[in-house]
C-alpha cells in the first residue's frame, strides 16, 4: 500500500507542479468563453453592414406591408438593416429574376425575394443569393415576409382589421419559467441559464475525460520509452504501477475540475 501511495503521490505532484498545468487550467475556460464571444460578435457583424434586397412580388399587394415590417430591423448605428427595392415584372417571375442575378454576383444586391400568385403553395416563395449562409437576414426576411402574407389572407377573408390591430393579435405571448426545489421553493430560471450551465460542465467533464485518459496512455509510454519501467517492475508489482499511475493522474484531472467548481 506504502508503494501504491508514493506512484501517486510521485504522478501527482510532478504534473501539478509544472506551468503547463496551471496555463491549460486557465486557458480552457478563457477559450470556451472566447467561442461564445466569437459567435456574438459575427452575429453582431451582421446586423452592421446594410443589406439591398430586390423584392419581385407577384400579387402587387405583398410588397408594402413586407416593407414596413422590415423597417423595424435596425443595424447598430440605428440604421435600416434591409433596403428594399421593389421590381416590378418584366413578362414574367423567372424572367425577371434572371435579369437581377448579375446584381447579385456582383455585390450590388444581397438577394432576391420572388413571390408568386399561389399564397397557399409550398414553391410560392423563394429566396436567392450568392451565398444562404447568412441564417440571420434569412430568418429577418421570412418573419417579415410571414406577417404581410397573413395580413393579406386576413384581409382576402373580408376580416376589417388595421395593421395595429394585427399587429396586436400577432403579438408574441413571453412565458415566465420557475424550477421547483425540493425544499418547496419555485426559483425563476430561464432556458439560457439552464442549458449554458449545463453545457459547459459537460464539456469541461468531457474535456477532461479526453485529457487525462490519454495523459495516463502519455505516461505508461514514456516510462516505458525511457526504460525506467524496469527499475520500477523490480520493487513495484504491475498492478500497482499502474493503478498508482491512474490514480495519480486521475487525482489531478479532479483537482482541474475542483477549480473549475470553485470559481
Amino acid at each position: 500500500m506504502h508503494k501504491l501511495l508514493m506512484v501517486v503521490r510521485r504522478e501527482y505532484l510532478e504534473r501539478i507542479r509544472k506551468r503547463s498545468f496551471w496555463f491549460g487550467t486557465l486557458l480552457f475556460p478563457l477559450l470556451m468563453v472566447g467561442l461564445v464571444v466569437v459567435q456574438i460578435f459575427l452575429a453582431d457583424m451582421e446586423t452592421v453592414k446594410q443589406q439591398r434586397v430586390a423584392l419581385v412580388d407577384s400579387t402587387g399587394k405583398l410588397a408594402p406591408a413586407f416593407v414596413a415590417k422590415l423597417a423595424g430591423d435596425k443595424t447598430g448605428d440605428g440604421k435600416p438593416a434591409y433596403l428594399v427595392e421593389v421590381v416590378p415584372i418584366e413578362g414574367d417571375l423567372e424572367r425577371t429574376r434572371a435579369k437581377l442575378e448579375p446584381r447579385v454576383l456582383s455585390g450590388d444586391l444581397f438577394g432576391i425575394l420572388t413571390i408568386g400568385t399561389e399564397l397557399e403553395s409550398d414553391a410560392n416563395y423563394r429566396f436567392y443569393a450568392q451565398s444562404v449562409g447568412n441564417i440571420f437576414a434569412q430568418k429577418a426576411l421570412e418573419r417579415a415576409l410571414k406577417d404581410a402574407v397573413v395580413g393579406l389572407r386576413l384581409e382576402q377573408s373580408h376580416l376589417n382589421l388595421t395593421a395595429e390591430q394585427l399587429d396586436k393579435l400577432m403579438g408574441p405571448v413571453d412565458m415566465e419559467s420557475f424550477e421547483i426545489k425540493a425544499q418547496g421553493e419555485a426559483k425563476k430560471r430561464g432556458f439560457s441559464e439552464a442549458y449554458f450551465g449545463t453545457f459547459a460542465f459537460v464539456m469541461i467533464l468531457y474535456m477532461s475525460l479526453l485529457l487525462y485518459g490519454v495523459a495516463v496512455m502519455r505516461g505508461i509510454l514514456e516510462e516505458k520509452s525511457n526504460r525506467i519501467i524496469e527499475v520500477l517492475l523490480g520493487s513495484l508489482t504491475p498492478d500497482q504501477l499502474m493503478t498508482g499511475k491512474i490514480l495519480g493522474i486521475g487525482f489531478v484531472g479532479l483537482t482541474q475540475i475542483v477549480i473549475y467548481a470553485a470559481t
